[in-house]
């Protein structure tokens, strides 16, 4: 469990608690998450510990893969060792670029030519754009992770697998409404953290009870 201030995102405490997870012997095989705490980079950290997260990730909203009559990046193969992107008619793409986007993330700008998109038979399931069709991907081991995740949540057995998360929200709530988690009657960071480990104590004692 890890107290931190109101203002820190689930995603940024993700990486704590794997990595408190991996110390452990055995380490756990699965980590249940929410959408919060799920990442293309928190992904792949995960599995190079040997844990999996488990958890709903971001759909991608782009406009070919939310109206689903478009090529979607998922539609396109990579020649990752060449640094080469083929579009579903065929097209290559033009030389990558390796840049990183406002938060700081390291990212992958491929473009194709619109010698090659402006009179393509199938650009309308492409690109709405005047150039050629843009598109915008995580390193390797962090876009593989997440395609391989999106994939998952599709099946049943995800489904089935995930259902168990509502048994951790429920402990969640029972320590919010029963033990005050989630707000601190201190400024100084002893004081929550210390409530929360006694929280947790407790809600430990009600399960082993139970």
């Amino acid at each position: 469990m890890i107290t931190a201030p109101s203002p820190g995102s689930d995603y940024e405490a993700t990486d704590q608690v794997q990595e408190a997870l991996a110390s452990r012997e055995p380490t756990p095989a699965v980590h249940l998450a929410d959408k919060g705490y799920m990442s293309a980079h928190n992904l792949a950290r995960a599995d190079r510990r040997g844990i999996e997260l488990l958890g709903p990730m971001m759909p991608d909203n782009a406009w070919q893969s939310a109206e689903g009559n478009g090529f979607a990046v998922s539609d396109f193969t990579i020649d990752w060792d060449n640094r080469v992107m083929t579009c579903p008619s065929g097209a290559t793409s033009l030389p990558w670029a390796n840049e990183t986007d406002q938060g700081g993330t390291p990212v992958i700008r491929v473009r194709f030519s619109m010698r090659d998109c402006k009179h393509c038979p199938s650009r309308d399931l492409c690109t709405r754009g005047a150039k050629g069709r843009g598109i915008t991907l995580r390193p390797q081991e962090e876009h593989e992770a997440l395609q391989r995740a999106r994939q998952r949540r599709s099946t049943d057995e995800w489904q089935r697998r995930y259902a168990h998360r509502a048994g951790v929200e429920g402990t969640i709530a029972q320590g919010v409404k029963g033990f005050g988690l989630r707000r601190s009657r201190s400024m100084m960071t002893s004081g929550p953290v210390d409530r929360s480990l006694r929280a947790a104590r407790t809600l430990r004692v009600i399960e082993e009870r139970s």
